[in-house]
């Protein structure tokens, strides 16, 4: 069993379509921080999936949380994990580009989403877990958002699930 741990882009994410020979457990919430998740991870308790996937980040620099903060947040949510037996071997996902145009919040620039994902993928080395660095596969050749894989400049459209899970696709199916 695999567990894929969120917010709406997870939430709303078609996994019984786009992997539907393997067994997910989907928990994503829209709108969810990484405050949110420590507030019901206890939901995970003793879950003993294979593999988890977290895909988080993108409400709390919405919501003007630095990134430092988000990824300390990062490393409570992975002890709670570990602690209470939820997987076996954790991935994290990087954060993916906005359009701030679009999302025109203070927190939501590529400057910050960038740095936070520096970070995420230090904490995955630190922990010996996978980083899994995908969100240039949403970008055009200027590393600009590909506006064509997203409904609305933060979540992804069909075509964006695509993309999404070609990239993680190997680590999923293996």
């Amino acid at each position: 069993m695999i567990i894929f741990l969120g917010d709406s882009l997870t939430e709303w994410c078609p996994f019984s379509t786009l992997f539907p020979n393997a067994e997910i457990q989907n928990y994503g919430i829209h709108g969810n921080t990484t405050v949110d998740v420590l507030k019901r991870i206890d939901v995970l308790k003793n879950k003993n999936a294979d593999k988890l996937f977290l895909l988080l980040g993108i409400n709390d620099l919405g919501n003007n949380y630095n990134s430092s903060f988000v990824a300390d947040n990062y490393n409570k949510i992975i002890d709670e994990l570990i602690v209470s037996n939820v997987a076996d071997v954790f991935f994290l996902i990087s954060v993916l580009p906005v359009n701030h145009n679009k999302w025109n919040k203070p927190g939501l620039v590529k400057s910050n989403i960038d740095l936070l994902n520096g970070l995420l993928m230090d904490i995955a080395k630190q922990r010996g877990f996978t980083f899994l660095d995908i969100a240039c596969n949403f970008t055009d050749l200027n590393g600009d958002i590909n506006n064509s894989l997203f409904t609305d400049g933060l979540h992804l459209n069909n075509l964006g699930y695509e993309v999404y899970s070609k990239s993680i696709k190997e680590f999923v199916c293996n």
